[in-house]
């Protein structure tokens, strides 16, 4: 259907010429299109014919109609001037009120225009465009009335035409740049919308549409950086509201749903970014995260594959659609999948400290005996530890393995490797703290440590602030307490 168009857009202004089509039926052809919200091709074959000579007066004031609504307004007053030269009294009358209300129009803008540029003043702008644009209840010089006492001049209460110029798209661009200077994106967009219903086709419309679009955008994207979720979704749905073919848009709303933990939203937003490029595998990546955010790691593993396929077609380096592969894997049981999807990650980025991370919990965390291990556990983690030495969840992750390694070796009574992973604990509990001071996790591990090395002071001041930074460690820390003597039930051995 596109080409056909394209072809008859392109004919039918030729075929007026080639096959020698008459003044009426050229004028049929274009007023029948114009009627019909054809105005883009309305306006081609105005363009052919307005040249045309021996036609009458209707002919020119008809094409004159055309050129207005592309805000043509010299070539409208041509044809205006063409058509009273050839139009009988009864006619001239009627285009000659056209031109003057066109004559009056121009003069109006003008005005405003130099005034505005004088004084600056957008209030006083806006308001004489909008009386323009609808009317102001008064007369003006320069609009038709009544001269009932035939002194040639307007006198109040004489009947008048208020001319309005609803019809004319640039009036409502000229108070939509008001609006879009002023930061009222909202007013501005309503105006814009106004111009583009009266005709769509003006490149110009369109053109300030998508420059409004993006300047909303980027308010969005302050409010993004400053964390003012709220805000930043708010403005780049209005953004979208008018201008839906900006993929960065979709993707920075998508982030912001995220952060908000609108997961749902966020992959809605994500799917339209594809929708418009499907190349864009982060978006992909991201559909897959929100969808483990769900804990929907089915869908999640559907989405990862898909980001890998892009990413491998597009040769690029994204390791983290394959590491959030096997964290899904791991989360749904598929433990040998998992260990191999991450393998692969470390051959192919030997220092994505993730990879070894995951690995690591998964050996400490597995469901399936067969996959539990914890030196294999150790070996990894401290491998993560190596590339990310100043990862404090990674300290704080070694830190709680080695009070289970402990915990084991007190349960077979083997106190002195117990003591040694105890001392290993406390080292890390305490290393992850001077990463972060307030991490609750950290001081649980330190309080449990001491705790088992029969340090009871210092284990209830490590454990009452793992319960103060961290309420999830509240009723753990409750029930170590009241059971702290039981706990040290092997300091009399030991």
């Amino acid at each position: 259907m596109k080409f056909k168009y394209i072809f008859f857009l392109i004919a039918i202004p030729s075929l007026c010429f080639s096959r020698g089509y008459s003044c009426s039926e050229i004028d049929s052809i274009i007023s029948n299109r114009y009627s019909n919200g054809d105005y883009e091709i309305a306006h081609n074959m105005a363009k052919k014919n307005k040249d045309k000579e021996a036609c009458d007066a209707f002919f020119y004031f008809n094409l004159g109609k055309v050129f207005k609504k592309f805000d043509d307004f010299n070539s409208t007053r041509d044809m205006y001037n063409l058509a009273m030269k050839k139009s009988n009294e009864t006619d001239y009358k009627i285009i000659n009120l056209e031109y003057k209300k066109l004559s009056f129009f121009s003069s109006q803008i003008n005005f405003i225009q130099s005034i505005y540029a004088s004084d600056g003043n957008k209030e006083k702008a806006l308001t004489n465009y909008k009386e323009l644009l609808t009317g102001n209840q008064k007369w003006d010089n320069g609009e038709p009335f009544i001269d009932s006492n035939q002194n040639m001049s307007y006198d109040t209460g004489e009947e008048h035409t208020d001319w309005k110029f609803d019809d004319i798209g640039l009036l409502n661009l000229y108070i939509a740049d008001i609006y879009k200077n002023n930061e009222n994106y909202t007013s501005a967009i309503t105006y814009l919308k106004s111009a583009i219903e009266i005709n769509p086709f003006v490149k110009k419309y369109n053109d300030y549409i998508n420059v409004i679009s993006k300047l909303i955008a980027k308010k969005g994207n302050d409010f993004l950086r400053l964390g003012n979720l709220d805000n930043a979704i708010e403005q780049y749905n209005l953004s979208l509201s008018i201008d839906s073919t900006e993929s960065s848009i979709f993707y920075n709303l998508g982030n912001a749903y995220f952060e908000n933990q609108n997961f749902v939203n966020a992959i809605e937003a994500y799917s339209n970014v594809i929708k418009i490029d499907p190349n864009k595998y982060k978006a992909i990546h991201k559909i897959g995260v929100s969808y483990q955010k769900l804990e929907d790691h089915d869908n999640a593993i559907i989405q990862f594959r898909k980001a890998i396929g892009v990413i491998e077609q597009n040769d690029e380096k994204f390791m983290s659609s394959y590491h959030s592969l096997g964290v899904s894997f791991m989360e749904t049981g598929a433990y040998k999948d998992a260990i191999q999807i991450l393998n692969e990650v470390i051959t192919l980025s030997p220092q994505y400290y993730k990879a070894y991370e995951t690995l690591g919990v998964l050996h400490i965390e597995s469901s399936d005996s067969r996959f539990t291990n914890y030196e294999l556990a150790l070996e990894y983690l401290l491998e993560a530890s190596k590339i990310k030495s100043e990862n404090y969840r990674l300290k704080f992750r070694l830190a709680q393995l080695y009070n289970m390694m402990a915990e084991e070796d007190k349960e077979n009574e083997k106190y002195k490797p117990m003591n040694k992973n105890l001392a290993e604990a406390k080292k890390y509990a305490r290393q992850c703290l001077k990463l972060k001071k307030t991490y609750g996790g950290a001081y649980f591990e330190l309080g449990v440590a001491e705790l088992n090395l029969c340090n009871r002071s210092s284990s209830l001041k490590a454990l009452k602030k793992a319960a103060k930074y961290d309420r999830r460690y509240r009723s753990e820390v409750k029930r170590i307490i009241k059971k702290m003597d039981a706990i040290m039930n092997h300091c009399e051995d030991n």
